[in-house]
């Protein structure tokens, strides 16, 4: 394990040295069910590629082996978290099509992997799997029993929760959506993740009033800020947080709007998902009095409205920052003492309501 992140940011050195560019697809196909397992929501391109870009997005794989390496397309502007048995490192990807070796240990032994999204959509585009190869076997990755869907913002994406303060200035190196609130909150319980969110994104408005796609829309989209549509059907979770408001708040009170659009999109959560708890949460990032109470107002007006429609299965959580230690990262938002403090909530509210015991996955940094 010791010397993995040796190459890690190395194109492949296989024919004695030289960084060599791959322009073909050998290894294992990105669509061979046997060697790893999606995380997140996704596209497969009719090449049989995995194109991936939302938070902690991308997939898991367990091998016995020593070597094990990927190819890569992209941008050139992403950054990937590599977890090998846990333990996390970034891997800054270069542009275009290119192998990478993740590990190259001298016996063979069993690992489990994770390839996962640091990076936001608006670093620069969609990152594409394809192929993954190991001088070893790959073995069955099978799928947790529990699934958690979010649909949220920078606060649900980790934006900026390994800077060092408030006054940080964020880069996709200060993101961690492995350490983000919902992430502790899905592997204190062993559950799979679908971590719909973009910083900046509203319900009715985003942080700027910019054009750019809301949440409701893309709800709907198998990735951020593209065309394709998700097939909910592919994935029915246990639990659903909206965690949405902040940006609608950037510039005052959005009105009676907020509510109504809240409330249709709690509707359209219970169409897709019928047999779903849904959270409607509330975290105080940047929304000062009196622009707070109405959030919170609207809100749980929305919830009570839905349940007035018969809709019992739903509830309101209020996720508190931290009291000391990292209180922010970048820019006021959630420092990494933040996210536990908000994960220890919903995972106590969800030990509560759902009955979950907790039986973590891997660890997380």
């Amino acid at each position: 394990m010791q010397n993995w992140m040796k190459v890690v940011a190395m194109v492949v050195v296989l024919t004695g040295g030289a960084c060599v560019q791959s322009n073909t697809t050998s290894g294992h196909p990105a669509t061979n069910a046997t060697s790893y397992r999606a995380l997140g929501r996704h596209v497969v391109t009719e090449a049989g590629h995995l194109q991936f870009a939302w938070p902690a997005s991308g997939i898991e794989t367990r091998f016995q082996g020593r070597r094990l390496s990927v190819t890569l397309e992209d941008t050139g502007s992403n950054i990937l978290d590599i977890t090998i048995d846990g333990n996390t490192q970034m891997l800054h990807l270069k542009k275009g099509q290119h192998d990478y070796v993740l590990m190259d240990e001298n016996s063979a032994r069993q690992h489990n992997v994770t390839i996962t999204r640091r990076s936001e959509i608006f670093d620069n585009g969609l990152t594409e799997l394809v192929s993954l190869d190991t001088d070893g076997q790959f073995l069955q990755t099978p799928a947790p029993a529990r699934r958690i869907l979010v649909l949220g913002d920078s606060i649900s994406v980790g934006f900026g929760a390994e800077g060092a303060d408030e006054n940080c200035e964020y880069t996709p190196e200060t993101g961690a959506p492995l350490r983000s609130y919902v992430a502790l909150s899905a592997n204190a319980f062993g559950a799979d993740l679908h971590d719909v969110a973009i910083s900046g994104r509203g319900l009715i408005r985003n942080y700027d009033e910019s054009p750019d796609p809301l949440m409701p829309y893309l709800l709907d989209k198998a990735l951020p800020d593209t065309q394709t549509d998700w097939d909910h059907s592919a994935y029915q979770p246990h639990v659903i947080l909206i965690n949405l408001g902040t940006n609608d708040y950037a510039l005052g009170d959005p009105g009676e709007g907020f509510y109504t659009a809240y409330v249709k999109l709690l509707g359209t959560l219970r169409a897709y998902h019928p047999n779903a708890r849904i959270y409607a949460a509330y975290s105080p990032m940047g929304v000062i009095e009196p622009d707070r109470i109405s959030a919170v107002e609207y809100t749980k007006r929305a919830l009570e409205t839905r349940r007035k429609s018969g809709d019992e299965n739903i509830g309101y959580i209020y996720l508190p920052q931290a009291e000391s230690g990292h209180i922010y990262g970048c820019a006021y938002h959630p420092g990494i003492d933040s996210h536990k403090a908000m994960a220890d909530v919903f995972i106590d509210r969800l030990a509560a309501d759902m009955g979950w015991a907790k039986t973590p996955s891997l660890p997380r940094p």
